[in-house]
């Protein structure tokens, strides 16, 4: 090959050389001279006519479609005395082998009457070396090639890929130094050409893949010598271009198809011409045009969009100031949020891909989310209602191992809606990124979207070039979806339509939703799906649904299995019901199950066995929707019929079951998703761990609560287990639990309440305990009764947390029905068979201990009810007795129902005060009641149910004790007087016990005992304002304020002692004054100024005088006034007759007191 290669340069530049005439033709062995019309010896024309010999070359024209194609015809002679023939057509190729045993007549012409165009996409060769005889068809929509050699055997083509099983071109150069020429009178043509055609088909038809690599270097080297400097060019660049392209086995059918289809209009338009370019031998058209059907072109992939259908919307590369400069309305913007650190550098020419430059964005201090530091690119507007958009960019970074930016893109007037985007993963090195097409939706239609990258969740340098947005073209309507597999009743992919899915929801309901049952959106594999956006909740989730298309149950023995991938967005997860119903029986319900969807795809099944009654009917899935807001994602659904209905296999052992008086149970070695719930105020921190093992009493896991900051009130923090329904109001029922504080003392000293609350009523707390929890493990019980109006409804178990910061631990609870707790036992009997007297002034006491002590009760109006038991140990306060009296239902009048407490005659004959105190508390039926209240009212018997006076007291949940003063006037006396306690207003649990009869009589001079009440309430009481400002001065009118009174108005005060006179040391005075300063606010000295203790001796005062002035500066510092700290000088000499100035004259006397008074007072 290269000697022949040399032979033909030589002859092109007219030398003279072996083999190679003066007229500048190559001949064979330098013997033959070739004719210079272009026929070799013996050949046939164009027309056909011709005669064969040992060389025979054959030029034949057939007729295609009622016109001719040229046929350019290249004979190269071989060893064994073969000669190949290359025959290429402008509207396809073929090639011949003929053996010079069977020169006598030409291959057989190819009829293509029945192909009008040829594609080389299905060309189909078969070459067996040694065979006399073979042929080649090439046709159009051909699946399979059935070729037939001489001995009869039929090679199968490869439909799929248009290559020959065996080989696809062979082609054999001439080995034989300058025997190959093109005939063409006056010029020679070179060998190097000739034999780089020949090795050029050869490898080809060996191999698809390495022949594609091998044109670069072949036709680079082998036609530079005889092209035209501009045509040696263009073949280089294609060449270069197809080698860098790819490699993969059917892009050399692709290139040859697209050479074809590139060469096609030309060569039909210039047939007649190429048949007397054939007869004349003009070459250089000719042969360029050959050159131009086998050049390789750019590989198309059959999953590409054809350029055509692809349209440039946005091209960023960075090298105008149109890209980068502030002020253009198309340059890429940056944004971020403050705890990180984000700088653009655009031009960058470190970023730069192609071109000077590109974009850099440094991230120098990480942010908390991705999207707190992004940068955008222009904005474009979709013009039709469905569009595809992808985005193509070069990017790489630095300073990290691993980035995944996020690209979304962003409906601005949407209020920046996700429209679609995916993260990315960049390297280090430069990768050209070519994204799935985002699809948007007739809504975004005229809208600004917006492309951003967000970049923010890691440190590291990000270079960006040469970004691109292409708009796509969407097939519509979808294409038709395949057949479903076996076993499969229903089948919707959403590919062809919704098929039979709709939408139906409440008309004029409270709810609202729009459905897209073909929407791009939705598609969780292929192009379309079935989307539905409720944006507000429907009164029941059946008013709003999808229903697919119904199904036939044939065989009741068979599990029918509904499968589909579903995603959703809303908070809260939506939860939808997926609901069977049977279309021929009025659509009654048949079974169903609650989907719990997450913002990721996934795949959910529900089975559906159903009874024997139901073969043959039509079974129709709706999907309810309208209980919950959010946009949902549905795609392929199915329904099999797989699997047969068999019995369960038999389950493991359960573990043992709790004795029958358990009625809850958690050790949360098996825990259970939803019975365990936890709830936080957003001004505090807890965390809830539901399994952890460093909260483990016995097992494995345990129950670990961390309250990092505490809350503004204990319930802003709280951990509730599932409700339990106790079986009934007559048993007592205990709470056990083990628990425990943090090791590490983060929880020490707190004390977290354990709550049980009626869920049936409002979460209304029946009973709060506080728990002392240590650092060790230790077992809590807690007893509850339940109330008989609360039969039925069931109880929750809540921690509330929120007090303390710390960290507890809780394991092993379980709630146990025991006995009926019994009251305590009454007080011990007095050690005198005689009771005490009652306190002076004390006319009667009521304590209820095994008694009624009187109390009757009574209602007067039946639209109310109530149950009063006396005694009762359930309403004591103080021994064992008390009222019990629950309301269930109030009159809405106080005296509808009342309790008749004993009567009280008043004896003295003067006006006395009678002053009832008790004690009482109440408990509220529901949540929703008003506080209760109880009217206590005195009525006068003796003047016909006379009311003395009433007062309205407020009641509270917990034991208080209230009073009740009236004034009996002298015409009362022998009267009888009898206190009501009126029931009828609230519903409510009320209990009372410890009653009081204390009689006050008002002597003289305590006629401001009598009017006290009216005094207080007009000197001592009244309304006030308090404004908060701030420094400027301006109102304060959020939050909340307490007040608490810190002193009154009126004196109260003690006697106090100086330290030497109170003999006690420095820490026991410390103790002495402080416990004064917290229960008092004035003050006398306890003798301490009298003149014996003062002044011992004559003159002898710097002793006391400095204890003196001690206390004086001690309660000015509690902000004791001055005047309200007294002091005693003088008694009349009858603390100690034996002081020295007892014994003085009295003019003596008379100075002495006078220096003590100028000195002391």
């Amino acid at each position: 090959g290269m000697a022949a290669a040399a032979s033909a340069a030589a002859c092109a530049r007219g030398e003279e050389i072996s083999g190679c005439n003066s007229s500048g033709k190559a001949g064979r062995n330098g013997a033959d001279e070739v004719p210079a019309c272009g026929h070799v010896p013996g050949s046939r024309d164009c027309t056909g006519a011709g005669t064969a010999d040992g060389n025979n070359s054959c030029l034949d024209l057939k007729e295609a479609g009622g016109r001719q194609d040229g046929i350019i015809h290249h004979s190269m002679v071989v060893e064994g005395g073969r000669e190949d023939h290359l025959l290429l057509a402008a509207s396809g190729l073929k090639l011949e082998r003929n053996s010079s045993a069977d020169s006598s007549s030409c291959p057989p012409a190819v009829n293509n009457d029945d192909d009008q165009s040829l594609s080389l996409s299905r060309l189909s060769t078969i070459c067996r070396p040694g065979s006399n005889s073979w042929a080649s068809r090439v046709g159009k929509g051909k699946t399979a090639e059935r070729i037939a050699d001489p001995d009869g055997s039929e090679t199968g083509i490869d439909a799929t890929s248009g290559l020959a099983v065996e080989s696809t071109l062979v082609a054999r150069s001439s080995r034989q130094e300058g025997k190959s020429a093109f005939d063409q009178p006056g010029e020679s043509v070179e060998g190097e050409a000739a034999g780089a055609l020949g090795t050029t088909a050869a490898t080809y038809g060996q191999n698809a893949e390495t022949g594609v690599a091998s044109w670069g270097s072949v036709w680079r080297d082998g036609l530079r010598a005889w092209l035209s400097p501009r045509t040696a060019e263009t073949v280089k660049t294609s060449v270069a271009a197809s080698t860098m392209e790819g490699s993969v086995g059917t892009a050399g059918p692709q290139r040859l198809l697209s050479a074809q289809q590139h060469a096609r209009g030309g060569a039909r338009e210039d047939s007649e011409a190429a048949c007397r370019v054939c007869r004349s031998g003009t070459r250089a058209a000719t042969l360029r045009r050959l050159l131009m059907l086998l050049m390789p072109v750019c590989a198309v992939a059959p999953w590409e969009v054809p350029p055509s259908s692809k349209r440039l919307v946005l091209d960023v590369s960075f090298e105008s100031s149109k890209d980068y400069d502030i002020t253009s309305a198309y340059a890429v913007r940056g944004w971020n949020t403050t705890e990180g650190h984000m700088k653009m550098i655009c031009p960058s020419a470190a970023a730069a891909h192609s071109g000077g430059s590109g974009l850099e964005v440094r991230i120098d201090r990480a942010f908390e989310k991705n999207f707190h530091a992004q940068f955008s690119l222009p904005h474009f507007m979709p013009r039709i209602p469905h569009s595809a958009y992808q985005l193509t960019f070069w990017a790489k970074m630095a300073g990290a191992q691993e980035v995944q930016p996020e690209v979304s893109f962003l409906d601005v007037d949407d209020g920046y809606d996700w429209v679609g985007g995916a993260q990315v993963l960049l390297s280090h090195e430069w990768q050209h990124i070519a994204m799935e097409p985002v699809y948007t939706l007739p809504k975004h239609k005229g809208h600004e979207i917006q492309i951003a990258f967000l970049i923010g969740a890691v440190a590291a340098d990000f270079l960006f070039d040469d970004i691109q947005l292409l708009e796509l073209d969407v097939p519509s309507p979808p294409p038709p979806s395949p057949p479903p597999p076996p076993n499969f009743l229903l089948w919707l992919d959403g590919e062809g339509g919704p098929k039979g899915a709709r939408a139906n929801f409440l008309a004029g309901g409270t709810g609202k939703m729009t459905t897209d049952l073909s929407s791009t959106n939705a598609a969780h594999e292929g192009k379309y799906g079935f989307e539905a956006e409720v944006s507000k909740v429907y009164d029941k989730d059946y008013h709003a649904m999808i229903t697919l298309p119904a199904f036939l149950v044939t065989d009741h023995e068979r599990v029918y299995t509904l499968a589909f991938w579903a995603k959703a967005t809303g908070n809260p997860k939506p939860r939808p019901h997926v609901v069977f119903q049977d279309e021929d029986n009025d659509y009654a319900y048949i079974d169903g199950d609650f989907v719990q969807l997450s913002a990721f795809w996934h795949q959910y099944t529900v089975p559906l066995v159903v009874p024997y009654q139901l073969r043959g009917h039509n079974v129709v899935c709706n999907l309810m929707l309208g209980g919950y807001v959010g946009t949902y994602y549905f795609d392929e659904f199915q329904v099999t019929d797989e699997k047969f209905v068999s019995p369960p296999p038999s389950p493991p052992l359960p573990p043992p079951s709790p004795p029958p008086n358990v009625l809850l149970q958690f050790n949360l070695e098996t825990y259970e998703r939803g019975t365990i719930n936890s709830q936080a105020w957003p001004e505090g921190e807890m965390q809830v761990v539901v399994q952890s093992q460093s909260a483990a009493h016995l097992g494995q896991y345990g129950l670990f609560i961390k309250v990092a900051k505490r809350f503004d009130h204990d319930w802003h923090a709280q951990v509730s287990f599932r409700p339990f329904l106790p079986p009934d109001t007559n048993h007592g029922y205990v709470l056990s639990f083990w628990g425990r504080a943090a090791a590490d003392g983060a929880g020490r000293g707190s004390s977290p309440k354990v709550v049980f609350q009626d869920a049936d009523d409002s979460y209304t707390p029946v009973k709060t305990v506080s728990v002392p929890l240590t650092p060790d493990w230790n077992m809590f019980q807690v007893d509850l009764s339940i109330p008989s109006f609360r039969a039925g409804h069931h109880i929750v178990i809540t921690f509330w947390v929120g007090e303390f910061a710390g960290s507890y631990a809780i394991d092993d609870l379980e709630v146990t029905v025991v006995e009926p707790f019994k009251p305590p036992p009454p007080p011990p009997p007095l050690p005198s068979p005689i009771a005490a007297a009652p306190p002076p002034g004390v006319v009667a006491l009521l304590s209820f201990e095994g008694t009624d002590d009187g109390v009757t009760s009574q209602h007067t109006a039946s639209n109310g009810t109530w149950l009063v038991s006396i005694p009762d140990a359930r309403g004591a306060h103080t021994g064992g007795h008390g009222i019990y009296c629950e309301v269930t239902k109030a009159w809405r009048v106080p005296n509808l129902a009342q309790l008749l407490l004993p009567r009280y005659v008043p004896r003295a004959g003067r006006e006395t005060l009678l002053h009832l105190a008790f004690y009482a508390r109440v408990e509220r039926m529901h949540a929703t009641d008003p506080q209760p209240t109880v009217t206590v009212a005195f009525l006068d018997l003796h003047k016909n149910f006379e009311q003395l006076g009433a007062e309205v007291v407020p009641l509270t949940p917990d034991w208080q004790m209230h009073y009740v003063v009236i004034d009996l006037k002298p015409e009362h006396v022998g009267h009888s007087i009898r206190p009501y306690l009126y029931l009828g207003m609230h519903a409510g649990i009320y209990s009372f016990d410890d009653f009081e009869y204390k009689e006050i009589e008002i002597e003289d001079g305590m006629r401001w005992l009598q009017r006290a009440p009216e005094r207080i309430k007009a000197k001592r009481m009244g309304k006030f304002e308090l404004n908060f400002l701030d420094r400027e001065n301006w109102p304060i009118d959020y939050g909340t304020a307490k007040v608490k009174l810190v002193r009154h108005a009126f004196p109260l005060g003690i006697s106090l002692q100086t330290l030497p006179m109170s003999g006690l040391t420095i820490d026991q005075y410390e103790w002495y004054l402080r416990t004064a300063a917290t229960h008092f606010w004035s003050g006398t000295l306890h003798r301490t100024l009298l003149w014996s203790e003062y002044e011992p001796e004559p003159g002898h005062v710097e002793e006391a005088q400095r204890s003196v002035e001690q206390l004086l500066q001690w309660s000015k510092a509690q902000r004791w006034v001055a005047s309200q700290m007294g002091a005693e000088l003088f008694d009349g000499g009858h603390a100690d007759k034996d002081h020295w100035s007892n014994k003085l004259a009295c003019k003596d006397l008379q100075a002495r007191l006078h220096e003590r008074l100028v000195r002391d007072l």
